[in-house]
């Protein structure tokens, strides 16, 4: 079951897109692309747990680290790049940004607001 976050980027993904999800985490976005919009899927995710999962259930991911590894994929060779909830953790966001913006025809930017006012409440206790 998809995240509400995740249900929205889904809703930008047109069918037979090609995708790369930087920080895919288990794969369940890459999976509900490939099985409803028959998106072409890829994937990087930093941690080894995750990248199993993705590729126990078919999807092609590589272990590696945005921080690091996107200069290795070449300029437009995805119709959109996803990075969700992951720009918080990356070294340095801008290049991060630039180097999304470089891979794909389109970049969708998903993040936590940590300012929202539930978050908030929660951790003043």
């Amino acid at each position: 079951m998809l995240r509400i976050d995740q249900k929205i980027i889904a809703s930008f993904v047109d069918n037979n897109d090609k995708i790369l999800d930087v920080g895919c985490d288990k794969g369940e976005l890459l999976n509900h692309l490939r099985n409803e919009k028959n998106a072409i899927t890829r994937g990087i995710e930093i941690s080894m747990a995750g990248v199993n999962c993705c590729v126990k259930n078919g999807h092609s991911v590589v272990q590696g680290d945005a921080n690091f590894d996107l200069v290795n994929y070449p300029t437009k060779s995805f119709d959109k790049v996803l990075l969700s909830k992951t720009l918080q953790a990356t070294d340095k966001p801008h290049e991060i940004l630039q180097q999304i913006t470089r891979i794909g025809k389109k970049a969708i930017v998903g993040f936590s607001n940590f300012g929202h006012y539930k978050v908030i409440a929660f951790f003043s206790f």
